[in-house]
């Protein structure tokens, strides 16, 4: 089993690789889609970690992604990953209202079209930069 630390650790890079860029509400977003997968395990893995270091699920941990590389190395001087860190303890420690509506999938909805996942799944609205989804199959 994991150690807390090495969650929150992970969900604050897993933010800053998704929504470093966006406002508190959008990091939260992104954390609140963690922690639904997390409470409600199906395929997505039965752990944080799992969820969030499962193959193909957050792109941020694909060794293709450009961001991959940033999140090994980034550290509390960037004032990024210390908001990311900030949105990661809140999420975790249940000291924030989930504002996704029971949302595990995002895109970023400015910077690419509908991805094929989406179709058929049920929108939760939009969080930041990110449109949110459940019942995702």
């Amino acid at each position: 089993m994991a150690h807390p630390y090495e969650e929150i650790d992970t969900l604050a890079r897993t933010i800053y690789g998704e929504a470093r860029g966006e406002p508190m509400q959008g990091k939260i977003a992104v954390a609140w889609c963690v922690r639904n997968r997390v409470e409600h395990p199906k395929w997505w893995g039965k752990s944080w970690l799992g969820v969030m270091l499962k193959p193909k699920q957050f792109s941020c941990w694909n060794p293709e992604d450009r961001n991959r590389t940033k999140l090994a190395g980034v550290t509390f001087n960037d004032k990024d990953f210390r908001d990311c860190w900030y949105a990661a303890m809140a999420v975790y420690q249940d000291q924030v209202k989930n504002p996704t509506p029971g949302a595990t999938h995002y895109y970023a909805y400015k910077m690419m079209d509908e991805p094929f996942w989406a179709k058929g799944a049920t929108s939760c609205g939009r969080v930041g930069m990110h449109e949110l989804f459940k019942g995702v199959r």
